[in-house]
């Protein structure tokens, strides 16, 4: 097992021979590539954005992956959508372009027409999901993707050919839905064949066993079933930083080893930690006084951070009925066995809002320094019930209240209120976040509306029409 500061020397190495094989024209790639440039080149940047990697231009690769979108291939269009995201750039035309490739099965193609592959559909299913635009089609992939299950519980490139690539990319794509839809066998059935197709603590080449850790480890609760693999991986690293003298498979690697150096240890050799994410299933947003507990025990130690991370520590070995809770939304629960000085990660559940209740939430700032303001009060009237909350210290809030039609306000001392008139949807989410001015400012006698025009799939709409019907309907006062 390599020690921290190993492993560490072991990933900046490698970050500086990825940066080292970008190319004048912008593309990372090398001789001894067995991938295409494009999946090389995307692979790498993915595997290098937010480190420090100083000696490589993102723009430049950008430019080479974004030209003729319209003839990338879906997985080639996937890749690009990943990195604009990553990048912080505009996804609309490539996210417009993918949908285009989806089937009637809820699958996705080749090219829009062509039929469904587990491989396209595990792609797409990536980069709708780190685009936070798989709502609406999540549903339909994930069945075409159990439908696509061959008989020994592997997916395959053509047929019953079975494909450890394309079984470890469904597994990851299938991940976090876990708790929203019943892919658990679909799951099970796959990371049984990846494990049983392991040799010598190894898949295949070096790039598949990366891309077998990479969907593996998030799924396993015992870490010893793939951590000779992730140390065999990491020996056949070279002097130089690299795996193959390939950039697909070092980027592979990378954000393999990486994965485990995210992956803690309990402080308490004899005791075992559970950790994980809870998240809003919408917008994939922390869930305000949410609760994780155990069900049939206590826990000596937990944590839910702002940011949905959670850990229980201290745990003695043994099952655990883990229970996920938030007023609105729908609950959820998982058994989880631990064994002595295991740290089991559960990854991310996500809670979908009670389809009886109406969530609105938002964050207040100040109008003038653009700071977040605690303390607000906010209230909503829905017919003759009334709710209120306010915000945190982040200018954060967060408030359940009867469907129908509401009139919302936000005030504070010393500041001019704010108001807002909406019609909510049972199992809805709304948004009300105003910017307060200082009373000691002119009080305003107009006011702008700004904000951003989606889709249902929170995919952002270029050229829309937007005109008040109300004046009553957002005013500051």
């Amino acid at each position: 097992v390599h020690s921290q500061g190993e492993s560490s020397a072991s990933i900046q190495a490698a970050i500086h021979w990825l940066e080292s094989r970008q190319n004048e024209s912008g593309s990372i790639t090398s001789v001894s590539d067995m991938s295409s440039d494009y999946q090389a080149t995307s692979q790498a940047v993915l595997s290098l954005l937010g480190r420090e990697a100083n000696d490589f231009s993102p723009v430049e690769a950008l430019e080479t992956l974004q030209s003729n979108v319209e003839l990338l291939s879906t997985e080639q269009l996937a890749r690009l959508i990943r990195v604009l995201v990553a990048m912080k750039e505009p996804a609309v035309a490539a996210l417009a372009e993918l949908l285009e490739r989806r089937g009637a099965d809820g699958g996705f193609g080749y090219f829009s027409g062509y039929d469904s592959t587990p491989l396209e559909t595990a792609h797409a299913l990536l980069a709708l999901q780190r685009a936070g635009a798989d709502t609406a089609y999540a549903a339909g992939a994930v069945s075409y993707l159990s439908s696509a299950q061959t008989a020994s519980g592997a997916f395959g490139l053509y047929g019953d050919q079975a494909s450890l690539e394309v079984t470890a990319l469904v597994v990851k794509a299938l991940k976090p839905y876990l708790y929203r839809f019943a892919v658990g066998d679909t799951l099970r059935s796959a990371i049984s064949v990846l494990y049983s197709t392991q040799q010598n603590v190894r898949w295949g080449e070096d790039w598949e066993t990366a891309l077998a850790l990479q969907a593996l480890i998030p799924v396993t609760t015992d870490v010893t079933r793939y951590q000779p693999a992730a140390n065999g991986l990491a020996e056949r690293q070279t002097q130089q930083g690299h795996w193959d003298d390939s950039v697909y498979t070092t980027a592979l690697a990378l954000n393999a080893l990486s994965s485990l150096e995210a992956v803690d240890v309990p402080v308490d050799p004899e005791k075992a930690v559970i950790s994980g994410v809870l998240l809003e299933a919408g917008s994939g947003h922390a869930i305000n006084n949410a609760k994780v507990e155990l069900l049939n025990s206590s826990a000596p130690d937990s944590q839910l951070n702002d940011d949905g991370s959670f850990v229980i520590s201290g745990l003695e070995p043994g099952s655990y009925m883990v229970g996920y809770s938030a007023p609105g939304y729908l609950g959820a629960s998982q058994n989880v066995g631990v064994k002595q000085g295991q740290f089991v990660n559960v990854g991310t559940i996500r809670l979908s809002v009670a389809p009886s209740t109406s969530l609105i939430k938002g964050t207040v700032r100040d109008g003038v320094s653009g700071q977040p303001l605690s303390g607000v009060s906010i209230e909503v009237l829905v017919g003759g019930a009334r709710g209120s909350a306010v915000t945190n210290a982040k200018g954060e809030y967060q408030l359940l209240s009867e469907p129908g039609q509401a009139s919302i306000t936000a005030s504070s001392p010393g500041y001019y209120g704010a108001a807002a008139s909406a019609d909510l949807k049972a199992g809805s989410v709304a948004n009300f976040s105003p910017s307060l001015i200082p009373s000691n400012q002119p009080e305003l006698t107009a006011s702008s509306i700004h904000g951003r025009v989606l889709d249902t799939n929170g995919v952002p709409l270029e050229l829309a029409s937007i005109q008040p019907v109300s004046y009553t309907h957002l005013r500051a006062h």
